[in-house]
């Protein structure tokens, strides 16, 4: 992302906003409805034009930022992307489904027809079209990830867009953000926590409350893959872990290679 593209999109009125979903639960979008108070403070800096969860007239654009969730599963949303795109300065993924394919991209390890026989029963000729996440059909100038995405990363987004500067995501580890909380390391408690491979941003919500971090941000900067699947075998049988990685990042290039070897050895 260039800075003349963070300047374009901040100027002397609104920002202009749309946020779009495309196949998700929605849960991403919810967000924006949970900053209640938070939201009102920069309510006079932004103007958002798209959004049906909350407005009952849309439009379809000019927007400074577009923020689109989920991923193209159906016929015409790569189309829907696309509109997107062309009436937009900026493009946000919000979410792990729209930054890397999420918990739908797991369908690559799966038989896409047995899936569909499971999932919709009598319904087996549903238009699905494989999964890959936004960046897959479109340039995306931001990723928050998260299942949901972060408040905290969305706040921060719009007032950094708002001020014309690039915004400050995390890309350390989920451990970090811990040990400044001073939370028990759930790695020593014998769980398969991914802290130490998982991008921070998130307030360590899960490990706070003693349940191990199951990846939904994808990995940080670098991932020690190996050590961490040293470590966390020692309490968790291999396949598990693996299945694990996949729950969420069945098309992060970082863990392809590991994937890659459980599929030649099963």
């Amino acid at each position: 992302m260039t800075d003349n593209g963070i300047s374009s999109a901040a100027h002397k009125g609104k920002l202009r906003i749309g946020i779009f979903s495309l196949t998700s639960d929605a849960g991403c979008s919810l967000e924006f409805l949970n900053f209640e108070d938070d939201l009102l403070a920069i309510a006079g800096a932004v103007d958002i034009l798209h959004f049906p969860m909350a407005r009952a007239y849309n439009t379809d654009g000019p927007f400074d930022v577009a923020f689109v969730e989920g991923v193209p599963a159906r016929s015409m949303e790569p189309e829907v992307l696309k509109d997107v795109r062309r009436n937009s300065k900026l493009l946000v993924a919000l979410g792990s489904c729209a930054s890397f394919g999420g918990v739908p991209a797991a369908q690559h390890f799966h038989d896409l027809k047995d899936m569909k026989k499971y999932v919709y029963k009598g319904m087996e000729d549903l238009d699905n079209l494989e999964i890959y996440p936004v960046s897959n059909y479109v340039r995306v100038d931001f990723q928050l990830r998260g299942c949901p995405a972060s408040k905290w990363e969305i706040m921060e987004t719009l007032t950094a867009l708002i001020a014309g500067r690039v915004p400050q995501l995390k890309a350390y580890p989920q451990c970090v953000e811990c040990k400044i909380l001073e939370n028990r390391c759930l790695l020593i408690e014998g769980q398969p926590c991914l802290g130490p491979i998982t991008r921070a941003g998130c307030g360590v919500i899960c490990p706070s409350v003693g349940v191990p971090c199951d990846g939904c941000r994808g990995p940080t900067e670098e991932p020690n893959l190996k050590s961490a699947i040293q470590i966390m075998s020692r309490d968790t049988t291999y396949p598990d872990l693996v299945r694990k990685l996949q729950k969420y990042c069945s098309l992060v290039p970082e863990y392809q290679e590991l994937f890659d070897q459980w599929r030649e050895n099963s």
